[in-house]
């Protein structure tokens, strides 16, 4: 996994308002996963060969949007 952030450092009023307190706001969040990366592994009875034939769609659509939501959430976590 790689992740890139664009980090901006910057101050805001603090209490009392003549203090100064740090802030971070972040503009850019990139979360890189390889889908070729991620080893599933089922075993046991018939129930895993069926789920087996999930796994590539599983890669292929379920990873991006876990990959969204992730970047998604760190910006609200660090711009709140």
């Amino acid at each position: 996994m790689n992740i890139d952030l664009e980090l901006a450092l910057s101050t805001q009023p603090g209490t009392p308002t003549t203090d100064l307190a740090p802030m971070i706001t972040v503009s850019k969040v990139d979360v890189d996963i390889n889908p070729d990366d991620i080893d599933i592994k089922l075993s046991g009875s018939l129930v895993s060969k069926i789920a087996s034939i999930f796994i590539p769609f599983f890669k292929s659509t379920i990873i991006p949007l876990i990959v969204t939501d992730l970047e998604d959430q760190v910006k609200s976590i660090v711009n709140g």
